[in-house]
């Protein structure tokens, strides 16, 4: 691992990220001993700090790291594991296996990632593997990455999250109340893409969600905490909460944010607001995107069955028809048995 940093207490923020960008010779980035492994105040990931200095700077402790890494094997699964006993040491192979994973990418724009035999492609792999096998250690600076307002940064932040899975879903959950829009709404794409949390946390992260979708500012955040309430709805088994909060956000005043509680209603299988989506449908003929009536007429051909499309006028006619038997099925479904 040759491209690696120095973090030295009191420098900027940016360090790490900028520094990705503008070096590319020998140098490492070393979290000093003081240097708190957790967040700083005001900030939900753990973003590395410092300045970079040459390899040949480094304390001997450090050099030893570095050569076990690019050793590999048994040298280096003992060595990673007494690092990882030391946080200072951790977040000393956390920060420099991360650059190298950014490096590794940012060399090729990630276009050379489709050949898995490249020089390139593998450094990437080994250091994103790395990272998910000491997930404990490296899952706020992740967090932190999606934070970033570097969209790289994000990126791999977000894919390395994917891979660690349920574990990293509670250090992600203070991404919902981030200052920045934009950390928001990532932090909701990847609770829609993650998959089930652990046991006992998933109520947590409906809830926060949901006061998401009622509360956030922006109409993107809302319209992906939407989608994430949908994808999720599967991992809930009472869906009470769930089924009035979207049924509230189909009236949206924002047809985007709309259309997507209209397409979560249907991924929870809810009928019971189908005529709330048919609201949606009627009020969103003849708005400039469409997107409201799209979503609202896929969420109605998933709710009812039906391979047909239809005005609201007929969706009304529909379910005068079809209603009452659809919400008894529905209703012996979700009944206690």
């Amino acid at each position: 691992m040759a491209r690696l940093m120095h973090i030295r207490k009191g420098a900027e923020s940016r360090a790490w990220t900028s520094s990705v960008q503008r070096r590319s010779g020998a140098w490492v980035l070393v979290v000093a001993l003081t240097l708190s492994v957790g967040p700083s105040p005001g900030c939900k990931g753990a973003a590395p700090t410092g300045r970079l200095v040459p390899v040949g700077e480094l304390a001997e402790q450090d050099m030893s790291l570095l050569a076990a890494y690019g050793a590999g094997g048994l040298e280096w699964e003992r060595a990673r594991e007494r690092a990882l006993t030391n946080p200072a040491q951790a977040r000393f192979l956390v920060d420099n296996i991360a650059r190298e994973m950014v490096l590794a990418w940012e060399r090729v724009d990630g276009i050379g990632m489709a050949d898995p035999n490249s020089p390139n492609a593998r450094a990437f792999k080994r250091a994103q593997e790395e990272l998910v096998e000491m997930r404990s250690a490296s899952t706020p600076l992740l967090v932190g990455m999606i934070e970033s307002g570097d969209g790289v940064l994000a990126f791999l932040g977000k894919e390395t999250l994917l891979r660690i899975g349920a574990e990293a879903i509670p250090a992600t959950l203070p991404l919902l109340t981030a200052d920045e829009d934009l950390a928001r709404q990532r932090a909701a794409e990847l609770l829609a893409e993650i998959g089930p949390a652990e046991a006992g946390v998933e109520g947590a992260v409906q809830a926060q969600l949901l006061e998401a979708l009622d509360a956030d500012r922006s109409w993107m955040v809302r319209a992906q905490v939407a989608k994430a309430l949908g994808a999720r709805a599967a991992y809930v088994s009472d869906r009470e909460d769930l089924a009035i909060a979207l049924q509230a956000a189909t009236t949206d005043a924002d047809l985007a944010v709309a259309g997507e509680a209209a397409r979560a209603l249907a991924m929870a299988d809810d009928p019971r607001a189908f005529l709330a989506v048919v609201a949606l449908l009627d009020r969103s003929q003849g708005a400039e995107t469409g997107y409201g009536s799209r979503a609202a007429q896929e969420a109605l051909l998933r709710l009812s069955g039906s391979t047909r499309a239809r005005s609201a006028k007929q969706w009304r006619e529909w379910w005068r028809e079809n209603g009452p038997s659809v919400l008894e099925r529905f209703n012996s479904q979700a009944a206690p048995r």
